[in-house]
């Protein structure tokens, strides 16, 4: 997995699972090791693909990608995930590749992992298959995506939606990641008791996955969970031990 940093592991990997268990209710998540280059890595930061490529003497790739790419945010992406895609592949390891970012305004960043993804096929044809995905603003707008109020939450999300103007566990695309009222951690921190990663993890395994379609797609959480069971499920047959993600 090719992500922004460690908070977004658990989540990324939970609606992964959870897409694929409610696509085959025989799936078995422990078929699967996520994890970055090495046994001891859970990812890798996008931040750092350029310095494991020189610590690894791994060239990079460069030349113009097929069509255009709108905005700089996506041409940006596009060349990033294209070395993150080198990378995965050059060590020899994955059986799929996972690549997943923060929009933070950004939009067109998905339109570059797209292109990347594109582009790689056609240069090294993989016979693994590659997830891209998109969190807008950022990976706590899935989260409260999945997120239904019990007990004395139901107060609190009434009160964050009045002060709003909207329900963000419906509508959590239009959350930010500046400054708050609109900031998305600050709102997920508010209904999670500061974070409780108990109570995240139940925004993935709990709700109701019709809720994930429903309010999932400006968030970009749907065409993830889409692009998941497109993709993913042709692994399970592959090998009886665990798959390397």
């Amino acid at each position: 997995m090719v992500l922004e940093g460690t908070s977004d592991v658990r989540g990324v990997r939970g609606f992964a699972e959870r897409a694929l268990l409610e696509q085959d209710s025989d799936f078995d998540a422990n078929l699967f090791s996520w994890r970055g280059l090495d046994d001891n890595t859970e990812f890798v930061q996008w931040l750092n693909v350029s310095k494991m490529m020189l610590e690894r003497k791994i060239s990079r790739r460069y030349g113009h990608f097929e069509g255009e790419i709108s905005g700089d945010a996506g041409k940006i992406y596009a060349h990033q995930a294209r070395n993150a895609l080198r990378l995965c592949h050059a060590i020899g390891l994955p059986l799929a590749i996972i690549l997943v970012c923060d929009a933070d305004s950004q939009p067109q960043r998905l339109e570059g992992l797209e292109q990347a993804r594109k582009d790689h096929q056609i240069f090294a044809e993989p016979d693994y298959p590659i997830v891209v995905g998109i969190a807008d603003p950022c990976r706590e707008a899935w989260v409260l995506c999945g997120f239904e109020a019990q007990g004395h939450e139901q107060k609190k999300l009434i009160d964050l939606t009045r002060e709003l103007n909207f329900d963000p566990t419906r509508a959590p695309h239009k959350l930010t990641t500046a400054e708050k009222p609109h900031n998305a951690k600050r709102v997920l921190k508010l209904l999670t008791d500061k974070i409780d990663l108990e109570r995240e993890e139940l925004c993935w395994k709990e709700t109701r996955y019709q809720w994930f379609l429903d309010y999932g797609t400006e968030c970009g959480l749907k065409a993830y969970l889409e692009e998941v069971q497109e993709h993913l499920p042709v692994l399970l047959g592959k090998q009886k031990g665990n798959l390397n993600v």
